[in-house]
């Protein structure tokens, strides 16, 4: 060999950077950061491989961590993506509105109330619950549709009011 590098077939990437070109900064124990020309990516990584990111020229970001990701802001957290957002939690999902951090605002910038939790859809929405749902409020419940409500139980339904029933 001439000592000239050997340059990534067409079929594997661009055949003008030359094959494994790339620049890692590691430590003696092993924490890295590999900025790798031929791959197209940028990875970060911890010696034991219990925390990584890794960032593909295609746009694709992956985090990975053994133990947990925090992430906090003194101000809003926006998430947006042109498609859709997929959560799944291998044990709970759980989301509150407290307010504790509204600086002792009680309302929000819109003029509602802080602590609130709104949801909208632009189309169907879906719950499906594979044990027993409980709506509880310290408030009015308020049930509105446009068109009718169906109201189906395999066995009997209960309605109880301590006042009286306006049906």
């Amino acid at each position: 060999s001439d000592g000239s590098p050997d340059y990534v077939d067409a079929s594997e990437g661009d055949t003008t950077i030359p094959k494994d070109e790339y620049v890692r900064i590691r430590t003696r124990t092993g924490h890295q950061i590999l900025l790798h020309n031929s791959e197209d990516l940028v990875y970060i990584g911890n010696a034991k491989g219990t925390t990584w990111i890794e960032m593909t020229s295609n746009g694709k970001i992956d985090i990975f961590a053994e133990d947990s990701i925090s992430v906090h802001t003194k101000q809003d957290m926006n998430f947006y993506a042109d498609r859709d957002i997929n959560m799944e939690a291998g044990r709970n999902v759980n989301i509150k509105a407290s307010a504790t951090a509204a600086e002792g605002d009680t309302v929000d910038g819109n003029g509602a109330p802080a602590g609130r939790l709104y949801l909208e859809s632009a189309n169907d929405t879906r719950i499906v619950v594979g044990g027993d749902t409980k709506l509880t409020t310290t408030g009015e419940l308020h049930v509105a549709t446009a068109m009718s409500n169906h109201i189906t139980a395999a066995m009997d339904n209960h309605i109880k009011s301590l006042m009286s029933t306006n049906i």
